[in-house]
């Protein structure tokens, strides 16, 4: 190493200035010796004062004597000169010769890995802002076209208002906004002035709640099936409105009149959850399963497979199981495939029944029994995250908030498995199948507040049902 560094210093730093011809040569591109510069680099002298460059030199001829305080003492004074290319080398060879050259060394690089993070928090920083300008910019122009008469900027301000005013994190910007919103969807109500009115950055949203059920209820008595199923799962959870089942029954069977396959769905569950009445159950399970809803498929198979509330059917379940596994339903998947290895309702078939098996989830992963599932559920929806296993203590709660302010729910993920390398899965039941959601860190408390899983943002998780 000596020699190495002695020879490179010869050239460089020979007091006839040798370095500065050599930096005035054109070697052309071609030729083995520009592949030499980088290193011609590292001992180039800077433009410095007449002190400091002998303070430099002298430090240089004990460095490259092996003596690693000098090498620790002129890495750092390239360090404060933010040379961290010499740096580094002077801190390398610090560190082959001792202990302290590798505490130097470390040291160093966790300062450079500190400030990339900083760096590249700022760069991430910056295009949240930029983001944020683009999104005020862009609302600003559909609002100026809208009130000049123009319908489509209205449309199109009323169809993404929820997921970029999460973006924006602006409440005296989104309250002029829903103020200018409410004012126009007022002129001819739909369901989503409700929406509107109750939008959870709606500064009076509590004020609005009476009228905003009013005229709910007023939509679902002139064929509003959103406004009928949003009353009807009001009264079936007791969410702003008293817990009545029978007045959820009223208001889910206005929607199924106008064929809705939630209303279906939730009814189906009303009769055998709360009245026990699996026969009914069957009514309305079929009705949403002929409509491919994989949830009700499931369920009607439950019941066919069982001989509940209809004669026992199982190549009927089969075939319900079926539908419902080539969807995506979990449970519906292993029950199929205990079906076809033991021959239950279709023929056997190995090769079929380890397809399912082996794409039924296992949430937890510490029960691999290939059990069938026999129990009617509710509907369930489920949110897969990437996680690092150390941020599970940073965001142990994360919640699912309905943007209407009608459900929400937390869920501690410190006590979740992290399974699949890395991946968690948050599992919400009974979510009212209806408006926008967002998913955010610990228990609400500002709609503002946002949760960023590593790399992967949740701004808003929006559910197509």
């Amino acid at each position: 190493m000596k020699l190495t560094i002695i020879g490179l210093l010869t050239i460089c730093f020979s007091l006839t200035g040798c370095m500065d011809e050599a930096q005035d040569q054109t070697t052309p591109k071609t030729q083995p010796q520009q592949a030499k510069q980088p290193l011609l680099d590292l001992f180039a002298k800077p433009k410095l004062t007449t002190e400091k460059a002998k303070q430099e030199e002298a430090l240089i001829l004990k460095a490259i004597a092996d003596d690693p305080s000098a090498q620790i003492a002129l890495a750092n004074m390239y360090e404060k000169d933010n040379k961290q290319k010499r740096a580094l080398f002077w801190y390398q060879q610090a560190a082959q010769i001792g202990t302290s050259g590798k505490s130097a060394l470390i040291a160093f690089e966790q300062k450079i890995l500190q400030q990339e993070k900083i760096a590249e928090a700022k760069k991430n920083e910056q295009y949240k802002l930029a983001r944020i300008e683009s999104i005020k910019q862009r609302y600003q122009t559909n609002l100026t076209e809208a009130e000049s008469g123009s319908t489509i900027s209205y449309d199109t301000l009323m169809k993404y208002y929820p997921v970029n005013f999460s973006a924006v994190k602006d409440p005296a910007f989104v309250k002029k906004f829903l103020k200018k919103l409410i004012a126009y969807e007022a002129k001819k109500p739909t369901f989503k002035l409700v929406e509107l009115k109750l939008e959870a950055a709606n500064t009076n949203r509590e004020k609005n709640v009476p009228s905003a059920i009013a005229l709910a209820k007023k939509l679902a008595e002139s064929g509003s099936v959103d406004a009928a199923y949003f009353l009807g799962w009001l009264h079936q959870f007791g969410s702003l409105l008293d817990k009545d089942i029978a007045k959820a029954i009223y208001w889910y069977k206005k929607a199924a009149e106008l064929a809705d396959i939630r209303a279906y769905r939730s009814l189906g569950w009303i009769y055998h959850s709360h009245y026990n009445d699996n026969k009914a159950a069957a009514h309305w399970y079929e009705k949403s399963a002929n409509l491919e809803d994989q949830v009700s498929q499931f369920n009607l198979a439950v019941l066919y497979h069982l001989g509940t509330g209809v004669d026992k059917n199982l190549k009927k379940a089969s075939q319900l199981y079926k539908a419902a596994a080539d969807a995506g339903h979990n449970s519906a998947k292993v029950n199929l495939a205990n079906m076809y290895e033991n021959g239950i309702g279709v023929s056997k078939n190995k090769e079929l029944s380890k397809q399912y098996y082996a794409s039924y989830l296992h949430i937890n992963p510490a029960n691999k029994k290939r059990e069938s599932q026999l129990n009617i559920e509710p509907a369930t929806d489920t949110i897969k995250l990437s996680i690092n296993p150390a941020s599970v203590k940073r965001y142990n709660m994360l919640s699912l908030y309905q943007r209407s302010g009608i459900y929400s729910h937390s869920i501690d993920i410190s006590n979740l498995p992290i399974i699949e390398n890395q991946w968690i899965y948050l599992s919400f039941i009974n979510i009212p199948e209806i408006g926008f959601y967002s998913l955010f860190q610990g228990t609400k408390d500002n709609l503002f507040q946002w949760v960023h899983m590593d790399s992967m943002p949740f701004d808003v998780v929006r559910y197509d049902m």
